[in-house]
């Protein structure tokens, strides 16, 4: 992938490439934004961009095999010695190129919630900083999901940013910048990463996949501006877990909702409902349907509730959505949504 096939982020792109063409690159970048727009994939394509042999503000990555570059071919295959990915991984993971492993198979961001990037990870990093670039132009070190850091980790970094070691680069991504130390992002030059516009998601959808444009609207809602998201809704999987999210509403088997222990699940279906409430809120005034596939249900029930009942629930829903990325328990938070819909 090089990098103008990440999709949208306009803006990041201009400045990188700014930079890139008038060789001013910062020592440290922090990119910031919501999870799942593209920060990773950018973090990796201006490492190639770096250090392409046929390009200056590009990589050659999109090209044929045999027309790629030595190092974006290396970077590709997470061989090139002098690039570095450190991420939330567990233990087993962090030994041996594990993380190599990961990365190759799409899992960077697999272990954010449960795992932690230590103080062991940067005292690495420092250590592999201590050598000479082996053969990069510029070495690159991208720490993923930076806000994983605890307090000693975040300490040991902050020294390396103090004294930048020449011809590298340090890139944080991050899609909660405040868990990390003010200290910390006042030494990186900041690149903020939107969710993607309705249109950037819808166009990347009718190229890739073959679907009704109803569809195709319904996940660029759900997908909330994201990428990953996107692909994990038009995952069969995925799909087949929105229908069930479906007929447990439709049925009213609320008690169902409890049996969902997993927080990116409960995630997905307070997600999904808070979409199908505000349907049913506007669809008396002849609103826009996301869940166009369930308006006549919709239509059902909207004589059950008044306007304050459906703003509490979207409003419990909310709060209920914020709550789990605070990592309050699950399944308290599940019960709350439930005697709440038991009610209506």
């Amino acid at each position: 992938m090089s990098f103008h096939d990440v999709i949208g982020q306009a803006e990041a792109k201009k400045l990188l490439e700014r930079s890139l063409r008038k060789e001013r690159i910062a020592s440290a970048y922090l990119f910031h934004g919501p999870e799942g727009v593209g920060k990773t994939i950018m973090a990796l394509n201006f490492a190639r961009a770096l250090n392409c042999k046929n390009h200056e503000i590009d990589s050659c990555s999109s090209f044929e095999e045999s027309e790629r570059c030595s190092s974006c071919k290396k970077i590709d295959s997470c061989s090139h010695p002098d690039i570095m990915v450190v991420f939330p991984a567990p233990k087993k993971a962090r030994e041996g190129g594990g993380r190599n492993d990961l990365v190759k198979e799409g899992k960077v961001h697999e272990y954010q919630k449960t795992e932690i990037i230590s103080i062991g990870d940067i005292r690495t990093i420092e250590e592999s900083l201590l050598m000479k670039p082996f053969e990069a132009k510029k070495r690159v070190v991208i720490i993923v999901d930076a806000e994983t850091m605890r307090a000693e980790a975040q300490n040991a970094l902050l020294k390396l940013l103090e004294e930048p070691p020449r011809d590298t680069t340090i890139i944080l991504t991050s899609s909660e910048p405040e868990r990390l130390f003010s200290t910390i992002r006042s030494r990186c030059q900041q690149i903020q990463f939107k969710r993607l516009s309705e249109q950037e998601m819808f166009d990347y959808l009718k190229s890739n996949y073959n679907l009704a444009d109803a569809e195709i609207r319904l996940i660029c809602m759900l997908s909330r501006g994201s990428i990953k998201r996107i692909n994990e809704l038009v995952n069969k999987e995925k799909r087949e877990e929105r229908e069930s999210f479906k007929s447990l509403v439709t049925n009213m088997n609320y008690e169902k909702l409890l049996e969902i222990s997993n927080k990116e699940a409960l995630d997905h279906f307070l997600q999904f409902l808070v979409l199908l409430l505000r349907d049913i809120y506007v669809v008396e005034e002849r609103g826009k349907l996301l869940n166009v596939d369930s308006e006549s249900y919709i239509r059902s029930v909207r004589k059950k509730y008044s306007n304050e009942e459906l703003q509490e629930i979207i409003e419990l829903l909310g709060d209920s959505i914020i709550n789990i990325k605070r990592n309050v328990n699950p399944q308290l938070i599940a019960h709350v949504v439930y005697d709440k819909l038991k009610e209506g």
